[in-house]
């Protein structure tokens, strides 16, 4: 019950709050024909306090139904677990033929020429490539041959009987070549020749194309926007008073 606030008779408000008053319950329950004929009567049973009479209720409530402390989304929405969908396993019926041992490519482009000039490596070398020993022979020995070293020597004989004085005129002589002419040489090159710049001598003449309407039946304002028929251009005018200039 909820507290209500009560004037005394002096004037001052008083708040009356709810007091649990205990009641003087007997310490059994049992009537005076039992308490004679105790010791008499086999059937006879006496109710301690606790059993015969409701102690609780006077701290709390009591309520008789069974509380499960369930709420309506406990009691609707059940967890679940989905459970996966499980593949049949069908056995797959036995084939006796031959295991394929090398791959597409091994068997479309077979190595023609194994056994025949194929180059072989060592697997773990004595000497790496790095550190190989010299045994005579090098690439210019191969290459250069007496010959060229003939040629070459020939060569520089020619070049130091050019440098000498007196040989230059009857060298030069032998080396000219009869029909060759030298040419001039201006200080053009074949792009300035060719390609000459494109420079406008006048100026270009525009004028616009005559373009002859269509003629329809349609209504004349069915072409015109909203720009057009709603918002028009303001007409000012021109004020009437003179205007002063400022000094």
């Amino acid at each position: 019950m909820s507290g209500v606030s009560n004037q005394s008779p002096g004037g001052r408000r008083v708040r009356v709050t709810d007091r649990f008053v205990k009641y003087p319950y007997p310490k059994c329950a049992m009537s005076y024909y039992q308490k004679e004929f105790q010791n008499k009567i086999n059937q006879a049973h006496i109710l301690t306090q606790e059993d015969a009479f409701n102690m609780e209720k006077e701290t709390r409530i009591i309520n008789p139904h069974p509380m499960e402390m369930d709420s309506t989304h406990r009691a609707t929405f059940k967890p679940f677990k989905v459970v996966p969908h499980k593949r049949d396993m069908k056995p797959i019926p036995k084939n006796d033929a031959p295991a394929m041992k090398q791959s597409h490519y091994q068997a479309e482009y077979p190595n023609w020429q194994n056994g025949k000039g194929d180059i072989y490596h060592e697997r773990h070398p004595q000497y790496p490539y790095y550190s190989l020993p010299f045994k005579g022979d090098s690439s210019y020995k191969r290459n250069f041959t007496e010959e060229q070293m003939k040629q070459l020597k020939r060569h520089q004989m020619l070049v130091e009987s050019l440098g000498q004085p007196g040989a230059a005129a009857s060298s030069a002589s032998q080396l000219r070549v009869s029909h060759y002419k030298p040419q001039k040489f201006e200080f053009e090159t074949t792009n300035q020749q060719v390609f000459k710049p494109f420079k406008l001598t006048g100026r270009p003449q525009t004028s616009k194309p005559q373009v002859e309407p269509i003629v329809t039946k349609t209504f004349p304002k069915h072409f015109e926007t909203f720009h057009k028929k709603e918002f028009k251009k303001h007409q000012y005018r021109v004020p009437e008073i003179d205007l002063i200039p400022y000094p």
